[in-house]
């Protein structure tokens, strides 16, 4: 099991929430960066820049949680080779992705 910190850029993991906005629903999103897993290919800053970077290690940092809408952030989880993005509804207690 890998140790998260949250909204920490840690040599392990970083984990941040996201609360959604829009419809009749709100969904909060727990994100969570495995850095041990990442090879930095940079797919998750391209697909949503405002919420992942790469530091300067070239490894996945979350910058901004609040940063896209959910539909995005789970597109850029998803076009992670490696899958070291983990999205999970915080509410429903439900890994969205993988």
């Amino acid at each position: 099991m890998v140790p998260r910190q949250t909204v920490r850029h840690s040599t392990d993991g970083t984990e941040s929430r996201h609360a959604g906005e829009g419809g009749t629903s709100t969904v909060t999103l727990r994100i969570i960066v495995d850095r041990l897993r990442c090879i930095g290919a940079g797919n998750c800053a391209d697909t949503a820049s405002a919420v992942f970077q790469l530091d300067e290690t070239d490894v996945s940092v979350i910058v901004n949680p609040h940063g896209a809408a959910p539909d995005l952030i789970i597109a850029a989880a998803e076009s992670c080779p490696v899958d070291a993005i983990k999205v999970i509804d915080d509410q429903a207690g439900q890994q969205l992705y993988p």
